[in-house]
């Protein structure tokens, strides 16, 4: 058994990276513009519902926004390694305001077509593709290699907290007052985030060789080829962004369909997720970190959240949609945060952007293929049987994986926890 007291502690260290003057104020301005993009993914996920009353075209929305990974990743990790990171993540949050406002402004005038959302999904799908690398290594500028770990699970727990937030706030504003407005707000949920990188000071580690960009992505390819274990970490995020992201974008279809509800239930059900990777964040992860059997707790850790998934499909009322939802959701983190956590501390200095824009174009370019097949397979036969399909092919995987692999059942890195017994030390 384990005290309560050291249970209490642990939790305080997670948020111990607040500490550090520069990571507590670009986490806060993320925070907000977090709060706006997931009402701007609910709002989206109505809108389109409402224009084409088609999961595939949910499917499409999500493929054209994920589909620039798979082009732009060999370049952005690169250009995030060389280019000043806090100028470039300046840049990405500038111009996604200039998208979300053409966003708000053509739903305002109701002039809004389905081909202008597509167009938009992509356009912002490219600058993430730029922007994501940037962030992951720009965590590491700010708090330091020593801390990278413990930020990144701040990061993922505030992310998670904001999709439990931001989903049911879009309900809300749709049911009550119009959809419009949950545009506008994504609009001016940028700021704090743009200020916050003004006023950061990073000290980035940069790579200043002038090798060209595709030479530098295939050396960090041969990063991943050498090292079979972050091949194995690699995998995992698959199984999770391919089966279980792709339901999350089809729960309009769901909450239409299955629970025939309006905005309100969709916030509802987009924002279950959250809650359930929140309570992952802050008591699972926790817990699962005293394993230093790697393989087996992410292999369980995808197992459980492919039953629930399960669950969900055959599910009759949206109390036990919610509590599918919510337990399905709470493993999420434990693969998402300890794979990126593992990545940045294996990975050498100059390579730390790279190597995280290879796991991204890895993880989010599969995600095309997954959209579009749920997509289309929910629109052919019906929203359950898509969303069984995906829970059953990601417990098969991840029982198949676990079991055919001798070494990744073996594999023992309790040195790479995700929290560890280091006193954050602030400042760096």
């Amino acid at each position: 058994m384990f005290g309560a007291g050291e249970t209490i502690a642990q939790l305080l260290a997670t948020f111990s990276p607040l500490s550090n003057r520069n990571v507590k104020l670009y986490i806060g301005g993320l925070a907000i513009s977090h709060i706006g993009t997931w009402m701007q993914n609910t709002a989206l996920a109505w809108l389109v519902w409402n224009l084409k009353h088609s999961a595939s075209a949910l499917g499409v929305v999500g493929t054209m926004g994920m589909l620039p990974f798979l082009f732009l990743a060999p370049w952005a990790g690169v250009w995030a390694d060389r280019l000043d990171r806090r100028k470039l993540l300046i840049g990405t949050q500038f111009t996604s305001m200039a998208l979300a406002l053409v966003l708000a402004i053509l739903v305002q005038t109701e002039t809004v077509q389905i081909f202008h959302v597509y167009l938009l999904a992509l356009l912002l799908g490219c600058v993430n593709a730029l922007d994501m690398p940037a962030h992951q290594a720009f965590l590491c500028d700010l708090s330091g290699v020593v801390h990278v770990r413990k930020t990144i699970l701040l990061n993922n727990i505030v992310f998670q907290a904001c999709r439990l937030s931001g989903p049911f706030i879009a309900g809300c504003i749709i049911h009550w007052v119009d959809l419009q407005a949950a545009f506008w707000l994504n609009c001016l949920s940028f700021a704090p985030l743009i200020l916050s990188l003004q006023k950061v000071n990073a000290q980035p580690l940069r790579n200043l060789r002038r090798t060209k960009s595709l030479s530098e992505f295939m050396e960090s390819l041969r990063f991943v080829q050498a090292d079979r274990k972050i091949q194995y970490l690699f995998l995992f995020t698959v199984f999770v962004t391919f089966f279980a992201f792709s339901n999350f974008q089809i729960l309009a279809a769901y909450a239409s369909q299955v629970m025939n509800g309006g905005p309100d239930i969709l916030g509802l059900l987009m924002s279950a997720p959250g809650l359930g990777a929140l309570v992952g964040s802050l008591v699972i992860i926790p817990f699962v970190n005293r394993f230093s059997r790697i393989g087996v707790v992410l292999a369980s850790a995808c197992t459980w959240t492919g039953v629930c998934f399960l669950a969900l499909a055959v599910s009759q009322s949206l109390p036990i949609s919610l509590l599918a939802l919510i337990l399905g959701a709470t493993t999420i983190p434990v693969v998402m945060a300890t794979v990126a956590g593992l990545i940045q501390t294996m990975s050498t200095d100059m390579m730390r952007a790279r190597l995280a824009s290879v796991w991204l174009m890895v993880v989010f370019g599969v995600q095309p293929l997954a959209y579009l097949g749920v997509g289309y397979y929910a629109q052919l036969v019906n929203v359950r049987a898509a969303i069984a399909l995906n829970g059953l092919l990601m417990v098969i995987s991840s029982l198949v994986l676990i079991g055919g692999l001798k070494e990744l059942r073996a594999w023992r890195l309790k040195e790479y926890a995700i929290i560890d017994s280091q006193t954050f030390q602030p400042g760096s």
